[in-house]
């Protein structure tokens, strides 16, 4: 089975994931890293930072001027830190509409 994983999915340096302009160290609990998504269209961070899910919403209100926000969660993810996340965008002001879906790998495909 892993075997079938490494062949679906190209490694990160071939995925347009650019680790290069990571500031801080996962491994430092005191800084931030950050990884840039760069694909064909369209260029996303991924934030890594212990705590961060209770900050979320103090940092997309840097970037976000609209109070809507949508969260999309695996039920099981939500139900262990839906409350963290949720309470994190309503202290931002955020108006968070929440849709959760079945664990599981059915539910990734559209």
């Amino acid at each position: 089975m892993a075997g079938s994983v490494g062949r679906r999915h190209p490694p990160l340096c071939n995925s347009g994931v650019d680790l290069s302009r990571s500031r801080g160290s996962v491994l430092d609990p005191h800084g931030m890293a950050v990884v840039q998504i760069k694909l064909p269209h369209h260029r996303y961070e991924i934030w890594i930072e212990p705590g961060v899910l209770g900050r979320v919403g103090s940092r997309l209100r840097e970037i976000m001027p609209h109070d809507r926000c949508g969260v999309v969660a695996d039920r099981a993810v939500w139900e262990q830190h839906g409350a963290t996340l949720q309470e994190g965008l309503l202290s931002s002001d955020f108006d968070p509409a929440l849709a959760t879906l079945d664990p599981g790998e059915s539910s990734k495909t559209l």
